[in-house]
């Protein structure tokens, strides 16, 4: 990779994994985050450390045997084509959200559920069988998470009569609940 002109990085930090590698400072958060049970999820606004906290989390977790570690990165040309579509869940914030929360959690549950498909741990169970389902519906969507959101969006709001309906009716469509 060329050296760039700045000397403290790329300005996309998920661009300049050597700089991630040698400025990342292991913050009280972050030995939280490593010790506990939980798995997260990382959300933040832009420049607030989410590149590097990723990129050391999996590297630490990776380390483990029985440890799956899961990337969700949306590519950005798709990003620009899902706002769209999120808007056709309302002109309100709290609209959007709601919307955009419903899809993001199918999307996260079945990036996560096609990760298990399989697992011997799993075995043919009810649960196996209806992530298989969903799963293998899921991957014909698209080649990365990114494109399969976008299908998944210009193919589940149809026509109805409000924004309320339509996600009100989505996560019911999605079968959410029975997935969760």
């Amino acid at each position: 990779m060329p050296k760039t002109a700045n000397i403290l990085g790329d300005i996309r930090a998920e661009a300049d994994k050597e700089m991630l590698q040698v400025a990342f400072y292991e913050t009280p958060d972050y030995r939280t985050l490593i010790e506990s049970a939980d798995r997260p999820i990382v959300v933040g606004r832009r420049g607030t450390g989410k590149s590097a906290l990723c990129l050391h989390l999996s590297k630490y977790w990776r380390q483990g045997t029985s440890t799956t570690v899961i990337d969700i990165v949306p590519h950005e040309d798709q990003v620009i084509g899902i706002r769209p579509l999120l808007a056709r869940f309302g002109s309100r914030y709290n609209q959007v959200k709601a919307g955009a929360r419903i899809a993001w959690k199918y999307a996260i549950l079945l990036e996560v559920g096609s990760h298990l498909v399989g697992h011997y741990k799993l075995g043919k169970t009810d649960p196996q069988r209806a992530i298989e389902g969903h799963s293998e519906r899921w991957r014909k969507l698209g080649s990365s998470v990114s494109h399969r959101f976008r299908s998944l969006l210009s193919q589940s709001l149809g026509s109805c009569d409000s924004s309320e309906a339509m996600i009100a009716g989505l996560a019911q469509q999605l079968q959410l609940t029975q997935l969760r």
